[in-house]
């Protein structure tokens, strides 16, 4: 391999431009140790003519190992010539032809994607709120009307959950019968706003017609409106109440008052309401509404605050 590339180097300081069938020749002669031995011919494209000073009439004939090595060193050359001009045209720019249109993607930016997302999201959660308000007004309305089945029915049929009170007997819910029997009014007294668990909250104050002379009524800052995932009204209940005056105070003074004023009319009332001191039941509460306003008139203790 060494004395191939001294022929080369030998051939390049020569100076004379061959063509590659003759440099194939040259190398194939020397490698041989023969004299060249060429016909004097034009070379197309060298517009010269190439003579030796030994020429014979006879071709000589070469070993073939010869020609193979020529042929080896003509694709090495080749290959050199392709590989420099790959190298600089490495890191160049590929330019488009004129006219060239480059697809580009059609996807939204990731903070397009994120308000578009933000936005269905709020969208949907306004709805759902918007729903849920509306049942919430509805059953304040069928509360406000006294009519007790109406608004009971917006509550599970076994064991509702009123007043965060789980209910297991129709009994238990007497007291709200008797507010109603009372025309209980539910007032929303500001905005309602949905709760982190999917229900609705909204100020209210609940006042009747047998605590409301006395100066006493219930306010409660935040109803809280439980919802099933369906969005049917589930319960309700309260963080907290801020009670004006003592309802079970007041009913008993009620009471003790009726039994002395009013002997038979007291005599003619069934049994209180259970757990809520001397309040009338639901029958008997339109009965004593109609001396409500003569026990405040005699009475140095109500209204609350007056």
């Amino acid at each position: 391999m060494a004395d191939f590339e001294r022929k080369l180097a030998m051939l390049a300081e020569r100076g004379t431009r061959v063509g590659p069938e003759e440099m194939i020749e040259r190398v194939a002669a020397d490698l041989a140790g023969e004299p060249l031995v060429v016909a004097a011919k034009q070379r197309k494209g060298h517009g010269m003519s190439v003579r030796t000073d030994d020429v014979t009439n006879e071709e000589r004939k070469r070993p073939g190992w010869v020609w193979a090595m020529a042929a080896f060193v003509a694709v090495l050359a080749i290959g050199a010539v392709l590989l420099l001009l790959n190298d600089r045209g490495a890191g160049e720019p590929v330019v488009p032809a004129p006219n060239t249109t480059i697809p580009t993607e059609t996807t939204l930016p990731e903070s397009e994607t994120s308000t578009t997302l933000e936005a269905t999201l709020t969208t949907s959660a306004e709805e759902a709120f918007a729903a849920r308000l509306a049942v919430v007004d509805a059953m304040i309305e069928a509360r406000n009307s006294g009519d007790y089945e109406a608004w009971r029915a917006f509550f599970p049929a076994e064991k509702p959950n009123i007043f965060d009170n789980f209910v297991n007997d129709e009994s238990e819910l007497d007291w709200q019968r008797s507010y109603m029997a009372a025309n209980e009014i539910w007032t929303k007294t500001g905005p309602c706003s949905a709760t982190i668990t999917g229900g609705v909250g909204c100020p209210m104050t609940l006042v009747n017609d047998f605590f409301g002379p006395a100066g006493i009524f219930y306010s409660v800052p935040n109803l809280k409106l439980y919802f099933t995932p369906d969005g049917e009204l589930a319960g309700l209940g309260a963080d907290a109440w801020d009670i004006a005056g003592d309802p079970t105070g007041y009913a008993d003074d009620f009471d003790a008052w009726l039994a002395e004023a009013y002997p038979d009319v007291h005599a003619g009332f069934g049994p209180r309401v259970e757990g809520e001191g001397a309040l009338p039941n639901p029958d008997d509460m339109p009965t004593a509404l109609q001396y409500v306003d003569e026990f405040i008139a005699q009475s140095d203790k109500y209204p609350v605050g007056g």
